[in-house]
């Protein structure tokens, strides 16, 4: 993390599906939607390219959340000063 003492988190999930919100629902639940160390950020998946990655690193993001995005946007957002996480929801029905 930089020395600033809030971390810029961004999420890059597909809200408009259920799935996705309640995982962003739970997301703030376990952080606390007020929690004064964490910037949090959501960006539509589709506008997750090698490009809008480039940007959000000279902007100083600290972490990323990734949902379903494509291939060549998960090997550009491997950065080695980024913490980033990729999620996988599974249906159980």
């Amino acid at each position: 993390m930089n020395k600033r003492t809030t971390a810029k988190i961004v999420l890059a999930l597909d809200l408009a599906q259920a799935s996705w919100r309640d995982f962003f629902a739970g997301f703030l639940e376990a952080v606390g939607s007020d929690n004064p160390l964490w910037s949090v950020r959501i960006i539509d998946p589709q506008n997750f390219t090698p490009t809008r990655i480039d940007e959000l690193e000279r902007e100083g993001v600290d972490g990323i959340v990734i949902g379903d995005i494509s291939a060549e946007a998960v090997l550009a957002a491997v950065r080695p000063d980024t913490a980033l996480v990729s999620v996988m929801l599974v249906n159980n029905e």
